[in-house]
C-alpha cells in the first residue's frame, strides 16, 4: 500500500501488527484476512479469523476429521493416533511451524501406523506454544493444532475437539476424558 502525499512522492506504508491493513509480510491484521478462507489452509469449512499477532487462528474453522491425528504433544515428542481400521503408511509424513519453516519430518523406513494404535514420534526442532500442520507425504493437509501454553503435555481426545487441554503425560496410551494435570 502506498500513502499519498500530495507534491510529494508517495509513501510505502510499512507492515505494523494491529493497524487493521494486512500488508508485507503479515498474513492477516485485524478483519483483513488477506481474502483467505478456511479451506485455504486446509479445513472443511468455518471463520478465518487473524490473532493479535497478525497470524491466522483456527478456532473456528472445522476440521473434517481423518484417521490419523496428533492427539498428544510433550515437550519432546508429539503422538500419532489412528482412528481408522486399516494401516496407514506414516513414512515422510511432517508436522510443522504454520508457515513451513520448522518441521519434523517421519523417517521413511517407520513401520505402518496400524489400526487403533498411538505413536509417539520426536518433536525435534519444533517448541511449545505455537501453531503446527500434520502434512502427509504428499503434503496433504491432515491435522492442525495451536497451543496457547508450553506446559508438561497437552492432550485430546481422537475424534473430539480439536482444542488440546494439560494433561499428564500418555504417550502411546488412550487419552482418558477427565485427565487432570495436578489430580
Amino acid at each position: 500500500l502506498m500513502t499519498p502525499s500530495p507534491g510529494e512522492a508517495n509513501v510505502r506504508n510499512v507492515a505494523e501488527c494491529g493497524d487493521g491493513y494486512a500488508v508485507d509480510e503479515e498474513l492477516c491484521d485485524g478483519e483483513d484476512v488477506r481474502h483467505k478462507m478456511c479451506a485455504d489452509f486446509g479445513f472443511h469449512g468455518g471463520s478465518l479469523r487473524c490473532g493479535a499477532s497478525c497470524q491466522p487462528e483456527f478456532a473456528r474453522c472445522v476440521i473434517e476429521w481423518r484417521n490419523v491425528q496428533v492427539t498428544e504433544l510433550t515437550a519432546t515428542h508429539f503422538e500419532l493416533t489412528n482412528t481408522g481400521n486399516e494401516p496407514v503408511d506414516v513414512s515422510g509424513w511432517a508436522l510443522g511451524g504454520f508457515q513451513g519453516d520448522v518441521e519434523q519430518k517421519i523417517p521413511a523406513e517407520t513401520p505402518p501406523l496400524n489400526a487403533k494404535e498411538f505413536r509417539a514420534f520426536e518433536l525435534g526442532r519444533l517448541t511449545l506454544p505455537g501453531t503446527f500442520v500434520l502434512r502427509d507425504d504428499v503434503q496433504e493437509f491432515r491435522d492442525y493444532l495451536e497451543t496457547q501454553t508450553a506446559t508438561d503435555a497437552l492432550c485430546r481426545l481422537p475424534n473430539e475437539s480439536p482444542a488440546f487441554v494439560d494433561c499428564k503425560a500418555s504417550l502411546n496410551a488412550i487419552n482418558p476424558p477427565a485427565h487432570p494435570k495436578n489430580p
